[in-house]
């Protein structure tokens, strides 16, 4: 055989070489690397959108807030007492207003012991000439708990945190008997005042 002829199958051997090469495995790695880059486009495409996103989030932030304040007064806006049903509403908003003043003030003893109601005094004459003819109830409320818990208790009842205004004819303090933990037996009765329309 002679040395051209070497030489050209030789070179028709390379060709075919390449040409497996580039069907094979170039071809493949080519595709590979254009999904690669569409992957990278759309990834790009993402980031873009959640910086822009980024960006709106403290405008999103205050209008959330914005609209919580407002639902929160529409939950909490002043209402109208409907007499049926305020001794049961009064109870519940009482008994929440103790359980949260619990946890404030760490003082595990606060806790209301029992609450009487009494029966509406509109025949009676109301403490102060600003209240004639309010519409309220007498409660005569026993609590346990330390002095400073019960300062911060009638400071909420005072801010008006049962959305109605109180007024407590006395307060009785007195030790729990046996013990010397500063825990006091407290005895108040509160006027309630119902809202009315107008």
């Amino acid at each position: 055989m002679s040395a051209p002829f070497k030489i050209l199958v030789a070179v028709i051997l390379l060709g075919l070489c390449l040409s497996g090469y580039w069907l094979l495995d170039y071809q493949a790695k080519l595709s590979e690397l254009d999904q690669l880059k569409r992957s990278m486009l759309a990834a790009n495409q993402r980031l873009e959108e959640n910086q822009a996103r980024l960006q709106r989030l403290p405008d999103l932030t205050a209008r959330m807030h914005a609209l919580e304040a407002e639902l929160s007064q529409l939950i909490h806006r002043p209402g109208v007492d409907d007499p049926e049903q305020f001794v049961t509403a009064y109870l519940a908003d009482l008994e929440r207003l103790v359980l949260s003043q619990q946890a404030t003030s760490g003082d595990e003893s606060f806790r209301l012991q029992s609450v009487t109601p009494g029966q509406g005094q509109e025949g009676e004459e109301a403490p102060d000439e600003a209240l004639q003819g309010a519409p309220r109830r007498v409660f005569q409320m026993s609590f346990q708990g330390r002095y400073a818990t019960l300062a911060d208790f009638l400071v909420e009842l005072g801010a008006l945190r049962l959305d109605r205004l109180v007024t407590i004819n006395k307060i009785v303090l007195a030790p729990v008997s046996g013990q010397r933990s500063g825990v006091l037996e407290i005895e108040m009765p509160v006027t309630a005042y119902l809202k009315q329309g107008g």
